[in-house]
């Protein structure tokens, strides 16, 4: 009889356990689901309710952190981030995200340096991870130390190419360090990752002034002036940016003011991914701009997709492009299918 009323205690205290677990996993998504449609304050309220059913829950306390974060309440945000961090029951990717959390929110707090170290010490304790990297760089930039916001972001692209957001911070990065192609190229491998959002309008706009910064028609007509570097015996990037102006000078359909907006940007376009093939083997440019950049405009280049290419990138620029692949959808799924193919290769 004991043995059966044992058993019976077990089986009832299973089926509590059972349900506890079964109405702590509903609140968590319905919290998620407000989070996500931008109702932060009910998604709390949410997660509070879930806190009474397992108040050391790693995800549930990522999750009230993040909701937080998105409040722009930063102490509390710290405050659920730590409880994951300390927690012994979080996994790595948990406790990884709680990190990223809470290294975010010193960092609106303007509290650079302490982001900075936690970062460090998490690269240090878990090994590289391209969103450590990113909001590292991010700190770094905030900091206005760009070398160091460089090595970062690079850090952060090795690891995951298609990561929109590094790609966006480099070439503002390198901008800063008045390295105008490098900075380009960037820009324009982030413009093929995210076409159509305000970040791509920016990043659009730099473009089109970084082609302007090289050099300009003088006044009276004769001659042009070529914007050098000072401190370019020190700035291999500027070294380039000498070269290509050179490169860009003697194509005269640039200079051509009876070309439209859309029309020079592609031509500066091809333009640049032409100089870069000639780039392929100069040892200025290791790393990402060697392994990544340059190889994608080379064969771009060889491609004969660039015009589509350009179109596509410019979708938050020029209002005529959605009519322009209304009239070519088989070029534009050609274009796809060749992304897709050299992704495979690559």
């Amino acid at each position: 009889m004991k043995k059966l009323i044992a058993i019976l205690i077990l089986l009832l205290c299973s089926g509590y356990i059972h349900a506890q677990s079964s109405a702590l996993d509903s609140l968590i998504k319905l919290g998620i689901s407000l989070h996500d449609d931008g109702k932060y304050e009910k998604a709390i309220e949410v997660y509070k309710k879930a806190l009474k059913i397992s108040p050391d829950d790693p995800v549930l306390n990522y999750e009230l952190s993040f909701s937080y974060m998105a409040l722009e309440d930063y102490d509390n945000s710290i405050e659920y981030a730590d409880k994951v961090i300390g927690s012994k029951k979080a996994d790595k990717d948990t406790r990884m995200q709680a990190i990223i959390t809470k290294g975010s929110a010193l960092d609106y707090m303007g509290k650079q340096d302490e982001s900075i170290e936690l970062f460090e010490k998490c690269l240090k304790d878990y090994g590289p991870y391209y969103l450590l990297y990113f909001n590292l760089g991010v700190d770094y930039l905030n900091t206005k130390e760009y070398n160091k916001a460089e090595t970062a972001f690079i850090n952060a692209i090795k690891l995951k190419r298609d990561h929109p957001g590094s790609n966006f911070y480099l070439c503002y990065t390198d901008k800063f360090l008045n390295k105008k192609c490098q900075s380009l190229m960037a820009a324009y491998y982030f413009l093929l990752l995210e076409p159509s959002t305000e970040r791509s309008k920016t990043a659009y706009n730099l473009i089109n002034k970084l082609h302007g910064s090289f050099f300009k028609k003088n006044n009276n007509g004769n001659g042009t002036t070529i914007f050098i570097d000072p401190d370019m015996d020190k700035n291999e990037g500027s070294i380039i940016d000498f070269t290509y102006s050179m490169h860009k000078l003697v194509d005269i359909k640039l200079l051509d003011s009876t070309k439209t907006k859309s029309e020079i940007f592609a031509l500066n376009a091809e333009n640049f991914f032409n100089f870069l093939s000639s780039l392929k083997e100069d040892k200025k440019l290791p790393g990402i701009w060697k392994e990544i950049y340059i190889p994608f405009f080379t064969d771009l280049v060889k491609s004969g997709y660039i015009n589509v290419y350009c179109q596509y990138i410019s979708l938050t620029a020029d209002n005529t492009v959605a009519d322009w692949f209304s009239l070519h959808k088989d070029r534009a799924k050609e274009f796809s299918n060749w992304l897709r193919e050299r992704e495979m290769d690559n």
